[in-house]
């Protein structure tokens, strides 16, 4: 998930608390990885397996390609 690092992630909790989700998205823009291209694909996270694994615990789960997904995704929630 290039686009979710821990610090995006931190970053997302303490935004969602705040409900301040214009500036989550101004931040989330400065999360991608920088050179992608230099994690070999074999070394790199698969998103879809990660929700399939949590999905297989019963638990919720999705996976959205960018912010703006997330933010569709978790505001309604709050």
């Amino acid at each position: 998930m290039p686009a979710l690092t821990f610090q995006f992630a931190q970053m997302l909790l303490l935004q969602l608390r705040c409900r301040d989700h214009r500036r989550l998205h101004r931040f989330s823009k400065s999360t991608e990885v920088a050179r992608l291209d230099q994690i070999p694909v074999e070394e790199r996270l698969r998103p879809e397996a990660v929700i399939e694994a949590i999905a297989a615990t019963g638990k919720s789960a999705f996976y959205e390609k960018n912010a703006d997904g997330i933010l569709r995704r978790l505001v309604p929630l709050l």
